[in-house]
Parts: structure tokens; C-alpha cells; sequence
């Protein structure tokens, strides 16, 4: 087990703040690399899904496929495609993720019972605030 270090008291976190002015250079190498990372994503959700229709396997096909068809995304960072790809696979763990689900089968039964629809909130349950200091706690110290 990785052991904690102590934590300084007068040790004090700093941030900075930066602003881009890029010149129109670098905003249409920004334009582009934007809309080729989301052709990429965009195009292998679909082929995947499409897949997965036919066959009940979700497979992913990497975007070097996408070069060989298209010469145009040759002009931008490759890194780009390869996060927007790690992106779609992220979210494919998360949409056949089956994890023990957030709701009971009580609130689903009382949902039925009271012909109420459930919604994100009753599934997922509300946000808690439970170890924030709310504004009277802070008020009294």
C-alpha cells in the first residue's frame, strides 16, 4: 500500500489563468483538427452500431481505416483521432457496463402503482450534500 505524505500547512496550491489568441492560422488548424476528431467519432459510432445490430457484438474499427478512404485527414494530428477513439470506447465500457443497478425494484413497483414515470433523479437518487458545510454552519464558526 502507497503511503500518504503529510500534508504542509504552508503549503498553498497556486493557479494561473491563461487566454489564447490564436492568429487564423492556427484557428483553421484548430477548426480542423475539431471536425475531423468528431467525423472520426462520429463515423466509427456508426459503423459500430451498425454492427451490433447485425450481429450482437459491438467491435470498433480503428481510424487508420479512415485515412486510406479519406486523404483530407491526413492534415491534422493523429493524436486527436486516437483520443477521439478512446473517447467512443470509454463510453462503449459505460453503455455495456451491467454493474448492480441504482434503483430497487420497490421504487419501481411504487412508481407503477402511482402511474408517475421514473426519471434520472429516481433512479440515480438526488445530489447529496452530505460533508459540505452548508452556509449556517459556515455562518457560526
Amino acid at each position: 500500500m502507497r503511503k500518504r505524505k503529510p500534508k504542509d500547512p504552508n503549503r498553498r496550491n497556486k493557479a494561473f489563468k491563461y487566454r489564447m489568441y490564436p492568429d487564423k492560422e492556427q484557428q483553421v488548424l484548430f477548426a480542423k483538427t475539431f471536425g475531423c476528431a468528431r467525423f472520426i467519432y462520429n463515423n466509427t459510432l456508426y459503423i459500430s452500431m451498425k454492427s451490433y445490430e447485425s450481429t450482437g457484438e459491438s467491435n470498433i474499427i480503428p481510424y487508420a481505416r479512415f485515412k486510406e478512404e479519406h486523404d483530407w485527414l491526413r492534415e491534422v494530428d493523429s493524436l486527436a483521432f486516437a483520443n477521439a477513439q478512446l473517447n467512443l470506447e470509454s463510453s462503449y465500457g459505460w453503455f455495456f457496463d451491467l454493474g448492480d443497478p441504482r434503483h430497487t425494484k420497490k421504487k419501481i413497483e411504487r412508481a407503477e402503482r402511482n402511474g408517475k414515470e421514473l426519471t434520472f433523479y429516481d433512479l440515480r437518487g438526488t445530489p447529496s450534500s452530505s460533508g459540505r458545510r452548508t452556509a449556517e454552519a459556515i455562518r457560526r464558526t
